[in-house]
């Protein structure tokens, strides 16, 4: 299978997208921000939201059920800090947290920044994820937002380490 990162290269994976990226086949934007036993921490592979990020189980696992209780507990506490990582750094103060279980990947949570651009009348963008997704892909795929989002992953990366 392909993917396209946010710099526009295609990247062949084979079956699984985890899988590559754990086995540093292939390289999200910004690398790798963190990693803990049974967990890493990326850049949304091919969305150019700031501060998007993805928890990625290392293990092949599917759903959060199939986590053993050292992984769910590793998984609360990486959640924690990462959020917390993100606030520090002024990127948002609020954020949508996503589960995201597909039978031919890995178990992974989604933090997604909440920014004004992606509220509806409702002030919120559940319900609207594609569409928001779609805007970013067609709008914020710039060379000024890829410069701000590569340095929302490096200072991320030092603030993980102080936490």
């Amino acid at each position: 299978m392909k993917i396209r990162d946010l710099e526009g290269k295609e990247w062949e994976y084979g079956e699984c997208l985890s899988c590559a990226v754990n086995s540093r086949k292939i390289q999200p934007y910004g690398g790798i921000i963190y990693e803990t036993h049974n967990f890493i921490l990326t850049q949304d592979f091919s969305r150019p939201i700031n501060g998007f990020v993805v928890i990625s189980a290392k293990r092949h696992v599917v759903t959060y059920d199939e986590l053993t209780y050292e992984e769910r507990t590793e998984l609360s506490e990486l959640l924690f800090r990462t959020q917390k990582a993100l606030k520090n750094l002024k990127v948002c103060d609020y954020f949508n947290i996503y589960v995201a279980e597909y039978k031919e990947g890995h178990f992974h949570l989604q933090v997604l920044p909440r920014y004004k651009w992606m509220e509806d009348e409702r002030g919120t963008i559940i319900g609207n994820l594609n569409r928001g997704f779609n805007y970013a892909k067609e709008k914020l795929n710039k060379e000024e937002n890829l410069k701000q989002i590569a340095k929302t992953l490096n200072d991320l990366k030092s603030e993980m380490q102080k936490l």
